[in-house]
């Protein structure tokens, strides 16, 4: 939820959360919304939202560009 994102301001040296800032605020949140016509130009198809059974790993959670694939 973009309501509960924080971001620190090196100016104030503090941690700012996002819906106090107006302004950096509503241009996050238009950075993470995408309009109907956007995601029409984006040519999804019905496996947008299907996990991909082969892909590299760069989520820290294993030495970057890990090849995970099915088996």
């Amino acid at each position: 939820m973009l309501d509960r994102v924080y971001y620190y301001d090196r100016s104030t040296q503090k941690y700012i959360h996002l819906r106090d800032d107006p302004e950096y605020g509503e241009s996050f949140r238009a950075a993470c919304t995408i309009t109907k016509e956007e995601a029409l130009a984006m040519n999804l198809d019905r496996n947008t939202n299907v996990d991909p059974t082969e892909y590299y790993i760069y989520d820290m959670t294993e030495e970057p560009g890990t090849y995970h694939g099915s088996n």
